[in-house]
């Protein structure tokens, strides 16, 4: 198992993301994330809790792509979605059947 490194003079603790971390994020590309957790739980004064704002203030939906303009990062958006603070709806223009 790959681990990741932290970075002392920024705090970013997520530097080092492997492989895998950067082929999740090419599949969010267009994906609308939706809010499952009902409140932030993400401490606040940090790049998650910001991050996971992004979509409380969005109303709870939100495209990737707004996302990441409004300061949410790639590798907050996977930790909410292994936690299930979050999920991903469909691509864009693409619906499940059920």
């Amino acid at each position: 198992m790959m681990a990741t490194h932290s970075n002392p003079s920024n705090g970013n603790s997520h530097e080092g993301a492997t492989l895998a971390d950067k082929q999740h994020r090419s599949e969010y590309k267009g994906r609308l994330i939706i809010q499952v957790a009902k409140q932030n739980p993400r401490h606040p004064g940090t790049h998650g809790h910001h991050s996971f704002d992004v979509v409380v203030k969005a109303g709870g939906k939100i495209r990737y792509e707004e996302y990441k303009a409004q300061g949410g990062r790639p590798q907050d958006l996977k930790w909410d979605l292994d936690h299930g603070y979050v999920k991903l709806g469909p691509p864009r223009g693409k619906r499940t059947t059920h």
